[in-house]
Order: C-alpha cells, then structure tokens, then sequence
C-alpha cells in the first residue's frame, strides 16, 4: 500500500496492542499508544494523523527511518522521532502528513 493512502483507522483498533519495529540492527517491541487526527491540508489525500508509540526505555532510538510491521498493510518504512521518556520507557511519534 501507498504511505499516502494509509488511514488513522488502520491503527485505532490497534491501540494498547504491540508491534515490531527495526531500527538498524535493533528490533523492539512497541506498544501502540494513541492515534491523533491532524488538520486536512491539500497535499495530503487522506486524512493526516500521528501515531505515538512506547518501546523499553533502553535502547533509546535517534529519529531515522525504521520498519514498522503491522499485521495487515506488512512492513512500512517510516520516520520515527523520539518524543521523550515516560514512567514505563521511551515514546515515540511517527507523523503520517
């Protein structure tokens, strides 16, 4: 699938569930934390939304493309941007815009 056609609806229902991500030679397990709607621009077909995931604490990843595997649209290059620590590990936000 096209990143341009990917929809928030692909990840509410997997909100509070875990995924595999791959960062270079790390492969972490995140949890799905929240799924925001942004406002509707032009250049974009559908929708804009950001995504926030939580992995461990350590390793603390630098923003850089990573694979995201979700279970049904398969392996998605993206861009993930460290947001800062939590009480439980290390949050992250992926921007589809």
């Amino acid at each position: 699938m096209q990143i341009e056609r990917i929809r928030a609806e692909h990840f509410l229902s997997l909100v509070g569930q875990k995924l595999s991500l791959q960062a270079g030679q790390h492969r972490l397990e995140v949890e799905v934390l929240s799924v925001a709607r942004l406002p509707a621009h032009h250049l974009r077909p559908e929708a804009p939304f950001s995504l926030v995931l939580r992995a461990p604490g350590a390793p603390a990843l630098n923003q850089s493309m990573v694979g995201l595997t979700h279970p049904t649209l398969g392996l998605l290059e993206l861009f993930l941007v460290p947001t800062g620590p939590d009480a439980h590990g290390m949050r992250y936000e992926i921007t589809f815009n």
